[in-house]
């Protein structure tokens, strides 16, 4: 029998979920080959789905939520092979196995449907700004997200239920019925990592209970207009006004004297590191901007995202960066 050791990744110091559930045995591979889907049997087992084609199965099934897939897939076996013969889930467990862990162990699973990680894993660029690349996953909405939006927006400062009773007006029973996440317990191996003071320090956030800003926001105003508080013709208006009003406000993280006021495990407590599959060259990492490319104005690349095996055949391809720029190899040197 083999045993199974736990093995750290290479961000084990990262403050989001990614630190609190360190990589398996083995690290995904920097290229994405989609393996062979066993043969569905579609007149075997499946009962009334086995009329239809095996790509109208697919599309049914990939429009619902992980949760709702694992339950699915106990109910029989013809059932189970068409679920493990998704070839959108079967992307995410190859390229983003420890995102779907950490999507299970905060209970997000039924918040997330497959087909919209799929896009989000297919997307290099972050959500909010659209222009910087996406590191991190926000589990509350499944937005793919960057540092900087991750920390200084408030779209992205979760609440805890007594918050969002005080900052709403909401009773603790309405609050208690919006969808939220509850942060898993640190993993033995990250939790000695931890005590032994080698990760970066932070507060513990250990079963707290997390709810989206913007799903509070947006009950609050169904409840008002519930009770009448808020016109039908007013209340559509309202709602889109107040929520592009708290996708557009940032927080203030205080001063260079005194920064970050507000503290960041909220947001990072609720986000996890999340790959990039760029479909082009089937090439999985962290998204990156060529620093020699992003200010210019004359290439094609400006608003090209790669991975770390990407860029290294895109700095083959101009030259090697020297203060910022492509040094381009000389035709001598290139011949030779």
């Amino acid at each position: 029998m083999v045993k199974r050791k736990y093995r750290l990744d290479e961000n084990a110091d990262d403050p989001s979920l990614s630190g609190r559930l360190p990589a398996r045995l083995s690290r995904p591979s920097t290229r994405f080959k989609r393996r062979g889907s066993s043969i569905l049997q579609i007149q075997a087992d499946v009962g009334s789905l086995g009329v239809l084609p095996l790509e109208v199965i697919h599309c049914i099934l990939q429009q619902l939520d992980i949760a709702s897939l694992v339950r699915l897939k106990c109910t029989s076996k013809g059932i189970e092979r068409a679920v493990r013969s998704l070839p959108k889930l079967d992307a995410i467990e190859l390229c983003a196995p420890d995102v779907l862990r950490a999507i299970w162990a905060s209970k997000t699973a039924s918040l997330i449907l497959c087909s919209d990680l799929y896009e989000k894993l297919c997307r290099p660029n972050c959500f909010m700004c659209n222009t910087q690349p996406g590191t991190y996953l926000y589990l509350l909405s499944c937005h793919r997200v960057c540092k900087n939006c991750l920390l200084l927006k408030q779209r992205y400062l979760p609440l805890r239920p007594s918050q969002a009773c005080n900052q709403f007006a909401l009773s603790m029973h309405e609050v208690k019925q919006l969808p939220s996440l509850r942060v898993p317990r640190y993993s033995p191996r990250a939790r000695w990592i931890r005590c032994r003071g080698q990760a970066v320090k932070q507060r513990n956030t250990t079963r707290w209970v997390l709810i989206d800003r913007e799903v509070v926001l947006r009950e609050k105003l169904r409840l008002d207009h519930a009770k009448g508080l808020i016109d039908c013709r007013v209340f559509e208006r309202e709602t889109l006004k107040q929520v592009a009003q708290l996708h557009d406000k940032a927080l203030d993280r205080g001063t260079a004297a005194m920064p970050f006021k507000l503290p960041t495990e909220y947001s990072y407590s609720a986000a996890v590191l999340f790959p990039w599959l760029d479909r082009a060259t089937q090439n999985v990492g962290a998204p990156v901007k060529c620093r020699a490319c992003r200010f210019a104005s004359k290439r094609a690349e400006i608003l090209a995202f790669y991975c770390e095996t990407g860029l290294k055949d895109h700095v083959k391809k101009y030259g090697r960066i020297v203060d910022g720029e492509h040094l381009k190899p000389d035709s001598t040197q290139a011949s030779r």
